[in-house]
């Protein structure tokens, strides 16, 4: 059995993908004992694995208090699948992964993301793009959203953000989307991901620390 952490490496999941979605023969060595018939079922238990792995990574590796994967809510938009959700000190993250040939993937699957994060209304929403090749046509596919409605907000700016061989894209402060097709490494993209909302709120925070006085609070001070 090939063990969990090892889908983690962005050329193990190319080799698998391959042999399940095109029949291919895996060259890894490491991959020399494992055959996956290339079939329908094949395709969605790898999509499973993905979210599994995601929900592991979470608990196992960046202590979240419990994940989930594979969610079914009663309501939601698209079905209501989410792929995986985690709660890391009593803030809820939902995480969805997307992976194959960059030119499958439409606009409209991004959408439905954006609506799973308006209806749960977690703490942060993060979309992992796992793609092969194309890599400045992801631009062209996100910068189609900018001025779009993302629930009563508008996404009037999106940035993109890169840090030697990373790269996501913030949508709104608690709406990320990672590519990584340079950095394949799930766990690295987590906590790169993490980083920068954990980032942006102690910001915010000692951005508002001058603008609210003790005493809008209801204690007294005075000023050394």
């Amino acid at each position: 059995m090939i063990s969990l952490e090892l889908f983690n490496q962005k050329e193990i999941r190319n080799q698998i993908r391959k042999m399940i979605f095109q029949g291919e023969t895996p060259t890894l060595s490491s991959l020399k004992p494992f055959l996956f018939e290339a079939s329908k079922i094949n395709e969605q238990r790898y999509g499973k694995i993905l979210e599994l792995l995601l929900a592991y990574l979470s608990i196992e590796k960046l202590k979240a208090f419990s994940a989930s994967f594979g969610i079914q809510i009663k309501n939601a938009p698209n079905g209501g699948d989410f792929d995986c959700i985690a709660n890391f000190q009593n803030e809820i993250i939902y995480f969805e992964a997307k992976s194959g040939n960059i030119n499958n993937l439409k606009a409209a699957s991004i959408k439905e993301f954006f609506k799973r994060h308006i209806f749960l209304a977690p703490f942060a929403s993060i979309l992992f793009l796992d793609y092969e090749g194309g890599n400045n046509k992801l631009d062209v596919i996100i910068n189609q959203f900018k001025n779009q409605h993302l629930g009563t907000r508008q996404i009037e700016e999106i940035r993109k953000i890169t840090s030697e061989n990373k790269k996501l894209y913030v949508i709104e402060s608690d709406v990320i989307i990672l590519d990584i097709h340079n950095d394949g490494n799930i766990l690295s993209n987590l906590r790169f991901a993490l980083q920068y909302i954990h980032r942006y709120l102690a910001f915010q925070k000692n951005l508002y620390f001058s603008q609210i006085t003790p005493e809008q609070l209801g204690y007294n001070s005075v000023i050394l």
